[in-house]
């Protein structure tokens, strides 16, 4: 049952932990009963199947684009990833000087956050359409655009550790109510601006890590706009259309 299970679960991380060398003591209470996650790195081929399929802990998956070089890119067409339970993440890293990618045709399927590090020459975007089951989208320490297309599924935003716009190109389902919001998390975020698309009434920003810098873009037209965390943040509303009714920033 269910008790056995998390019993051999506590048991194999025990052993695990006890092979290390340099940990110290732990007491029986405090060895998770929670599986160990697996890291899987993506390969130059179509990965999918049992090989990439996730555990119940917190599993990574990494993967590479170089935008110059095709033989060395290891997020390819085909690709299926299904992380199952846990808080899985997929880290992307994009490079290269060949222009934009469009990294389509990969399905990812209970991997709840995708984060994109881009320091190539250009924006690059990836494709939701074959996705679920996610519930961050993230741009990490990337220096050049990143575009989610087709995102489908209602989830929050992140702008952490760089300088790079970061678009979500969201399902109509998800932007035909009359009180739609999007969350944006930014962290040590230099610069860099922040698009939706029209639909979304209210972004509610969460500014921490250090101080923020970012900006909304014009043509979304918000209507409200909610300031959170404990770091300083330059906000750029760029409400030219007049849109932006409230700003509010009581708990900040």
């Amino acid at each position: 049952g269910s008790f056995a299970t998390a019993w051999n679960t506590q048991v194999n991380n025990a052993v695990a932990y006890a092979a290390v060398s340099g940990n110290a003591d732990a007491s029986w209470a405090n060895v998770s009963a929670t599986p160990a996650g697996q890291s899987f790195v993506l390969t130059t081929g179509v990965d999918a199947g049992a090989k990439f399929a996730g555990t119940a802990g917190a599993d990574t998956y990494t993967g590479f684009i170089d935008a110059g070089n095709a033989s060395t890119t290891t997020m390819t067409a085909g690709d299926n990833l299904d992380g199952g339970a846990g808080t899985d993440a997929l880290n992307l890293t994009i490079t290269g000087t060949a222009g934009t990618t469009s990294v389509t045709g990969v399905t990812l399927k209970n991997i709840e956050r995708v984060q994109v590090q881009n320091t190539s020459s250009a924006g690059q975007t990836v494709d939701m359409a074959l996705s679920s089951g996610y519930s961050t989208l993230s741009t990490y320490g990337s220096s050049a655009a990143v575009t989610f297309n087709n995102v489908n599924t209602a989830t929050a935003a992140e702008m952490a550790n760089g300088s790079s716009n970061l678009t979500l190109s969201l399902a109509a389902a998800l932007t035909s109510g009359t009180a739609d919001s999007v969350s944006l998390a930014v962290s040590n975020q230099s610069a860099g601006t922040f698009t939706t698309g029209t639909g979304i009434e209210t972004v509610a920003i969460t500014s921490s890590g250090s101080a923020n810098t970012v900006a909304l873009t014009a043509a979304d037209n918000h209507t409200k706009v909610t300031v959170a965390g404990d770091q300083k943040l330059t906000l750029n509303l760029n409400d030219t259309n007049n849109t932006i009714k409230t700003v509010d920033a009581s708990t900040a």
